[in-house]
């Protein structure tokens, strides 16, 4: 199958670009990332696009590599960075995110890595990139049912707090299925987010404890603006813990200054 990147003249004036990875060649693919970096001076956003099984272990290589080699060259003036590589179910490498660290200069970037398969060093390699990217303000990042560890989402949490200047943060963690102990070390790390004023997790399919939903709901005591979802069946095992209910009424109905407060049905 053939690909035109983009059929305008002066593309060095080009700010924005969508580009959706599927059903290209490993050589096409090659060439993409060159002639975004040859062609493309004063880009700021892009977005990269490949779902459903359209990329595999080999090409994920190749992208890393594109990202390393030659869309790196592009990194002073790209602020906006949109990756989607859901539910294509192969192994990212930890060079993805050793590629994804060179852009210093991001300030918005938004990851869905959901239904792929990330082993232990991986996801240190998230956690150390993230931490980083000292410049973002907004991240959204999706990593349901990547199978982290107990150390590994630690240090994810860890590298999210280091981003001093993040503003907002969406966190669709659905499927991950903490261990009660664990948990709690990954939400304390965003208590260092002092410029946080809005956050959303996605906790579907979570049975944490009541020390980790307590800590999440003291962080969401301290955010302006939040909304926290449950799956309709994660916290029915729990239902009768007056405890817990108690913990999430004190934080989220009596000090938020606006709550969005989802538990779904068969938890009120």
């Amino acid at each position: 199958m053939s690909y035109k990147l983009i059929s305008v003249k002066d593309k060095s004036k080009v700010k924005t670009l969508s580009f959706t990875i599927a059903g290209i060649s490993e050589e096409q693919l090659q060439k993409f990332f060159k002639k975004i970096s040859h062609n493309f001076k004063m880009l700021e956003n892009l977005t990269l696009l490949s779902r459903y099984g359209q990329l595999n272990d080999r090409t994920i290589k190749i992208f890393s590599e594109g990202m390393y080699k030659h869309l790196s060259l592009v990194s002073s003036t790209l602020s906006t960075l949109i990756i989607d590589f859901e539910y294509n179910e192969f192994s990212i490498a930890t060079s993805f995110f050793e590629s994804l660290e060179k852009f210093q200069n991001l300030t918005t970037l938004k990851l869905n890595l959901r239904d792929n398969y990330l082993d232990e060093n991986t996801h240190l390699s998230l956690g150390n990139c993230l931490g980083n990217l000292n410049q973002l303000c907004t991240l959204h990042l999706n990593i349901s049912r990547t199978n982290f560890t107990a150390q590994s989402i630690s240090n994810l949490g860890k590298g999210i707090g280091k981003i001093a200047n993040l503003i907002s943060l969406k966190l669709n963690m659905e499927g991950q299925l903490f261990l009660p102990e664990y948990a709690d070390s990954f939400f304390i790390h965003l208590f260092d987010l002092n410029q946080l004023s809005y956050i959303q997790i996605d906790l579907w399919d979570q049975q944490m404890g009541d020390k980790a939903y307590g800590v999440v709901s003291a962080l969401y005591s301290k955010v302006e603006y939040q909304r926290l979802i449950f799956q309709p069946f994660s916290l029915t095992l729990m239902i009768n813990n007056n405890q817990l209910k108690k913990l999430l009424s004190k934080y989220l109905k009596e000090n938020l200054k606006e709550e969005y407060l989802d538990f779904k049905q068969y938890l009120i």
